[in-house]
């Protein structure tokens, strides 16, 4: 576990080295809490952030899964335009709090998630993927899962159009076939966002996630 984060970090370095040649710049703004509107800090870091050339992706597969750390530090401090994709909701894992198990779980561990990204500072994305439990095997995870948590990945990267993706479970190939599955798909769905030939399934021809997004310029995936 301490090389995964170590792994972060360094992916953390490397991100903070390509802002300087990444493309154009984007206008962002941190999501308020609810109920509220931003803030004099908050405006000035959005003012600051119009300044950013980098939108970054960071996937993985789980609510638990993510380094507050890293997302923050892109986020906060090298001001880039950072979203977390989490594969699943999560309502497949322990609860030691409460009762909550399954669909309540996953609504619980969603609304976490979401108090945490906007502590970060990132957008959020979900797929529809399923957190069925343990998974011994990639290949198990892949075929409970099947081809639309692929394509819901293909239509987030086509729609925030990153410039670069973290690739969270990149390299893994043991432990929890969630995991390992998440790091294999990953890849994939960065290519098949470039390629024009793949069509979304239910996508009008001109909705933003059916246009191809790294045809023109690659996306770095660390």
């Amino acid at each position: 576990m301490n090389f995964y984060f170590q792994r972060l970090a360094l992916l953390a370095v490397m991100a903070c080295g390509v802002t300087a040649f990444l493309l154009a710049p984007v206008w962002a703004q941190f999501p308020p809490a609810p109920g509220t509107g931003l803030g004099l800090p908050e405006t000035i870091e959005a003012i600051e952030r119009a300044r950013i050339t980098t939108r970054i992706l960071y996937v993985t597969a789980h609510p638990d899964d993510e380094s507050a750390a890293v997302l923050t530090y892109l986020a906060r401090g090298l001001h880039a335009d950072v979203a977390l994709l989490s594969l699943t909701r999560g309502e497949g894992g322990q609860n030691d709090l409460g009762p909550e198990q399954a669909p309540q779980l996953g609504l619980i561990r969603t609304e976490e998630l979401l108090a945490a990204t906007r502590g970060y500072g990132v957008r959020l994305y979900f797929t529809r993927a399923k957190d069925f439990g343990y998974s011994k095997t990639p290949e198990e995870t892949e075929r409970i899962w099947g081809d639309q948590v692929l394509e819901d990945m293909v239509a987030v990267i086509r729609g925030f159009r990153p410039n670069l993706v973290i690739n969270g479970w990149g390299g893994v190939h043991t432990g929890h076939g969630h995991h390992q599955a998440a790091g294999l798909l990953t890849p994939k769905a960065v290519a098949l966002a470039a390629d024009p030939s793949f069509k979304l399934r239910g996508s009008s021809p001109e909705a933003q996630d059916s246009t191809p997004w790294g045809d023109r310029k690659p996306v770095i995936l660390l």
